[in-house]
């Protein structure tokens, strides 16, 4: 079963965890090393990007998915078809994790702890009711 390493809003207390909720965690509150994390607050509800970035790191948590769930949820939720997302496969920690695929990051503040569940806290940020329907 593929291993995905999540970072933003799939992570457990976040709005999109119930798409992996029955998936089993393997690790919790790792780094990766080759990745960086930006942000977004300008729409209704605040979310993270990845970059691809030489000697950064962030931090999340490693499940093992399903594929079907990955393939029909996770791909659709990140904007895959759109170009949005890709889901690219990590081979040192042998983990999918979806990076950003337009290199735009200009555009958007750095997170330099790497860390989004620390950085939302930090900020009190929230999801807004209505985005959730």
């Amino acid at each position: 079963m593929p291993r995905l390493f999540v970072y933003g809003t799939l992570r457990q207390g976040f709005v999109n965890h119930y798409l992996i909720q029955y998936s089993q965690l393997i690790e919790e509150d790792v780094t990766l090393e080759g990745y960086e994390i930006r942000y977004n607050l300008s729409t209704s509800y605040p979310f993270p990007y990845a970059f691809f970035k030489l000697k950064s790191k962030i931090r999340g948590d490693i499940y093992e998915v399903d594929e079907k769930i990955i393939i029909d949820k996770i791909d659709p939720l990140e904007g895959v078809d759109e170009g949005h997302y890709i889901r690219h496969y990590d081979m040192e920690r042998e983990v999918f994790i979806y990076v950003k695929a337009i290199d735009n990051r200009q555009y958007f503040p750095l997170i330099i702890s790497g860390d989004w569940r620390e950085f939302f806290a930090a900020n009190r940020l929230s999801y807004t009711p209505g985005w959730l329907g």
